[in-house]
């Protein structure tokens, strides 16, 4: 039996106990979890104390995508809670789109320095074959929007963000119904740390609780004595095994979009651990496995 990570089936018919048990366990993963999942804490004394992953968090993200019918580990990588509203990327409900049976065609056309560049997203409806929705991205709309001329993602790429406004608007005006939650991608909610995908680098949450608030005092220690010629072993955190199972969830994707978007959040999670030239096989570092996966999964969605 394969790995179910767009339909929440199980998930959906647990009791409540069963899913706060569930996102419990979730939580204990610490520093595995998005920093946008993790909350002030407090001592028992009532003083603030470090954060760590909110259990309620947690539970929110997972109910969210139980109602996209995603499975929770998909929502943990697919959906990010922007000041309380749970955003997605517009490869995400491109996918969900698709999935209910509708039509999305995305076409670019142009060049953005030249002031030619266009997105255009059209949505026909399977209960609505008849009638297009369309909707159509360029310079001149970034600029009336005030997005033009700030540093972030549209000063970097705004090609791949005026796509992605084609997509998140199209679908808001023409399958409402297919995200339940309004169709917003993090850039448009204010998150300007986004990559070329749309998805969070690194959240206002992630920079908000990067530092303990109320950090203890450093105690000094005693010296050590000197030892001559001691080898310093670094101790690794890459666990083979582990992230086997993560890109084999990745692979097993019912669509290789979601597949995509979670290959793209391990590689970046490998990246700031420095994990990419771990070996996993013969010559094959973690980096070389990653972009392997993610050019078979982009040919299976072609």
């Amino acid at each position: 039996m394969t790995t179910e990570l767009v339909k929440a089936d199980s998930y959906a018919r647990a009791t409540l106990d069963e899913r706060r048990a569930y996102v419990s366990a979730i939580a204990q993963a610490g520093d595995l979890l998005p920093r946008s999942l993790w909350a002030p804490t407090r001592k028992q004394d009532g003083t603030p104390g470090p954060p760590a992953p909110s259990p309620a968090k947690v539970l929110l993200l997972a109910e969210t995508g139980s109602m996209l019918g995603l499975h929770p580990m998909a929502a943990l990588q697919s959906i990010h809670i922007i000041d309380g509203k749970p955003t997605m990327s517009a490869n995400l409900l491109s996918a969900l789109v698709r999935r209910a049976g509708h039509k999305l065609r995305v076409t670019t056309s142009g060049n953005w320095v030249a002031g030619t560049f266009v997105a255009r997203a059209v949505l026909v409806r399977a209960d609505d074959p008849d009638f297009e929705f369309v909707v159509e991205w360029n310079r001149e709309r970034a600029d009336r929007a005030g997005l033009l001329g700030k540093r972030g993602p549209w000063a970097t790429y705004p090609e791949a963000m005026a796509k992605a406004r084609a997509i998140t608007e199209v679908i808001r005006e023409g399958a409402p119904d297919v995200s339940i939650v309004a169709a917003y991608t993090p850039e448009e909610l204010g998150e300007t740390n986004v990559a070329e995908d749309g998805n969070v680098v690194e959240s206002k949450a992630q920079r908000e609780y990067s530092a303990d608030p109320s950090p203890e005092p450093v105690q000094e220690a005693p010296a050590e004595p000197e030892v001559e010629d001691a080898e310093v072993v670094e101790e690794s955190t890459f666990d083979l095994a582990d992230w086997g199972d993560r890109i084999e969830q990745c692979i097993k994707a019912e669509d290789p979009a979601i597949g995509i978007d979670m290959l793209r959040l391990l590689h970046g999670e490998a990246k700031e651990g420095g994990l990419l030239r771990e070996p996993v096989a013969d010559g094959v570092t973690l980096d070389q496995l990653l972009r392997k996966v993610k050019a078979d999964l982009e040919a299976r969605s072609r």
